[in-house]
């Protein structure tokens, strides 16, 4: 619930909130395809992330990862350098 708050509140145009629920994301993937895959969720549209980016007008993109103890939970790892 606060990941989709803080999404809320960071409004356009100064802000381009992008919530990537970790539970739903391939842990093969990489960062990108999680940011593609979330957004091809919510919008139907398959984009790129650099196209994405550059088609912000300017609002800063933020990246809020949602379920980072599902992540963990639900492979049975440990990530220590996760957001490295």
């Amino acid at each position: 619930m606060l990941s989709e708050v803080l999404a809320a509140r960071l409004s356009w145009p100064t802000f381009f909130p992008i919530r990537i629920p970790l539970r739903h994301v391939g842990l093969d993937h990489d960062m990108q395809s999680w940011i593609e895959d979330t957004i091809r969720s919510a919008t139907g549209e398959t984009v790129r992330w650099p196209d994405v980016a550059r088609a912000t007008a300017g609002a800063i993109p933020v990246l809020i990862l949602d379920g980072f103890d599902d992540l963990q939970a639900s492979s049975g790892l440990h990530y220590p350098d996760f957001l490295l």
